[in-house]
């Protein structure tokens, strides 16, 4: 490595991190125009959690919860009823070993008052115990009396507001609500969600 490489990988990691972080505060804004109704609020305080690389040099990964609260008598609940967890993975040497994976932003829904952090949200290699493929891009899961589902998308297609709002806002309405995952994304021409394949060999993104 050269002095300009050098210089050259600071500059995009410095703009990665303002664009990441335009990328949460419409997410967290536009998440919670499309949940928020009488019956339920979204927890705008939300926790964060983070992983660093050797030496602590930059964020690896990085995630936001968000809490979900139900509305009873006009009051917030003391306790979640559910999280959905949005997480930005920029390196991580076990994706890595998918030729096709790359930085990523990454959807998790889970039911329960307990939070996401790293080891609990969505995570494909190793895949975490109990997730199974529904379709081609919506991961599901079931543990006891909790659930939920979470997909993964590249983080550099993820550019514009309308992006955001076609890619991942509506797709996570349609299955809060109960759509099937088979209707819930945009067509595979049009979507930009990952596309997995799931056999005795293991789990390998196709596109």
């Amino acid at each position: 490595m050269d002095g300009a490489k050098l210089l050259t990988a600071a500059k995009i990691i410095v703009k990665a991190g303002e664009q990441i972080e335009a990328i949460i505060s419409i997410l967290k804004e536009k998440l919670g125009e499309a949940l928020t109704n009488e019956n339920i609020e979204i927890d705008v305080d939300y926790d964060t959690d983070e992983e660093y690389s050797e030496g602590d040099w930059i964020y690896k990964s990085y995630l936001w919860d968000i809490a979900l609260f139900k509305i009873k008598r006009g009051k917030k609940t003391k306790q979640p009823f559910a999280h959905i967890a949005i997480k930005v993975v920029l390196y991580d040497e076990d994706e890595c070993k998918d030729s096709k994976w790359e930085p990523s932003l990454y959807i998790s829904y889970g039911t329960g008052e307990i939070a996401f952090d790293l080891e609990s949200s969505l995570w494909l290699s190793p895949k975490k115990k109990g997730w199974d493929l529904d379709g081609n891009k919506l991961w599901n899961w079931k543990e006891e009396d909790e659930q939920g589902w979470g997909f993964v998308l590249p983080l550099v297609k993820l550019n514009f507001e309308e992006t955001l709002v076609e890619q991942i806002i509506k797709p996570v309405k349609k299955l809060f609500d109960g759509t099937a995952s088979a209707d819930a994304f945009p067509s595979d021409n049009d979507g930009l969600a990952f596309r997995f394949t799931q056999d005795v060999n293991g789990t390998k993104i196709i596109s």
